[in-house]
């Protein structure tokens, strides 16, 4: 039916005390959430809500420090009761918005005033923006958590190399497919819809020890594809420059969301499913081949289908400084090669 919505730091199931079995939340000091202020006394919050999250048996007592910050982590606007989706603002009470989807033409199975093609508990709503910016971090429970985040919250190396991927021949290129017009990666606008422009290209940073420094992958809600690079600032420190990090963003481009996703669209956009599962299935043996190897392989044999990473590489000297960019060709290749 509905679900516990609690945007606080520890919970405990209480005691049954007059016949209603609350959850009781005890302020952590150390939370950083937004909206949770620093309270001594006991706050409590308590919202219980639907899929749209239309609520009902809210209850709160004295004390508690409002948290606007509630449902998919966007923001409650206290005057209108909407949530704020950037590209359009969310009704809870209506399981709407109020303003058309930016991508409505693209969507005729779907009322362009429609929320998370209309199933909320597996999708969330995009923000209208096709090149988009992510970070994950940790909540107080060790779950890793996705953030939308300005260009200016990143990294400031994987800005410098995010800025600089987009400035290359390559690079621009790539994104253009994606970008909507007025999509910004750092300085560089793009100044036209792309033709994949309703499906969306995202940036992930993220910081985990351990693991590997980029990641690519996509994800169907069944209105678009989002296809992501991951890119990992847990590095050593003769990684740790724009160079590096700019080399990693085209890897995960060229080398392998360049291998399947014009071919994964079109299967979408044809309905053609077969052909959809057929090319997942090819992912997934491809991911379990040394994560990805085969195509590592393909590139060190200078295979043609991944010309584009070596002309990206070229290119990319005349962007950043040119001995730091080869030093970082030298150290990426050669890591291939070993199968590291």
């Amino acid at each position: 039916m509905g679900c516990i919505n609690l945007d606080i730091s520890y919970l405990r199931q209480a005691e049954k005390t007059e016949g209603s079995p609350f959850l009781e939340v005890w302020k952590n000091p150390n939370s950083k959430k937004p909206g949770v202020g620093l309270k001594s006394e006991v706050d409590f919050l308590g919202v219980d809500y639907y899929p749209f999250d239309l609520t009902f048996n809210s209850s709160e007592r004295s004390g508690f420090t409002t948290n606007n910050f509630l449902y998919q982590g966007k923001e409650l606007q206290p005057e209108t009761e909407t949530y704020d989706f950037h590209a359009r603002g969310y009704d809870p009470i209506i399981g709407r918005t109020w303003q058309m989807d930016p991508h409505a033409e693209n969507y005729f199975s779907f009322s362009p005033y429609s929320f998370s093609a209309n199933n909320p508990l597996l999708f969330i709503d995009p923000t209208g923006k096709d090149i988009n910016f992510y970070t994950w971090e940790k909540d107080e429970d060790g779950e890793w958590q996705r953030k939308q985040v300005a260009f200016d919250k990143l990294d400031k190396n994987v800005q410098k190399a995010l800025e600089a991927f987009a400035k290359t021949d390559a690079g621009n290129a790539y994104l253009s497919q994606f970008a909507k017009a007025g999509d910004k990666v750092g300085s560089v606008e793009f100044k036209s819809d792309g033709k994949f422009s309703k499906h969306e290209m995202g940036f992930d940073q993220f910081d985990s020890k351990g693991a590997a420094y980029g990641t690519s992958g996509d994800l169907y809600d069944g209105k678009r594809v989002s296809f992501y690079m991951k890119i990992n600032t847990a590095r050593s420190d003769e990684y740790q420059n724009p160079e590096s990090y700019a080399i990693t963003t085209g890897h995960e481009a060229f080398i392998h969301l360049d291998q399947f996703d014009e071919e994964l669209i079109q299967a979408i956009e044809n309905k053609n499913s077969k052909a959809y599962f057929a090319i997942k299935a090819k992912r997934n043996r491809i991911a379990n081949d040394r994560n990805g190897g085969s195509e590592h392989d393909g590139h060190i044999a200078g295979k043609p289908e991944y010309a584009r990473m070596k002309g990206y590489l070229n290119q990319l000297k005349n962007v950043l400084n040119p001995v730091d960019v080869n030093k970082q060709i030298q150290k990426h290749e050669s890591k291939l090669k070993s199968g590291k």
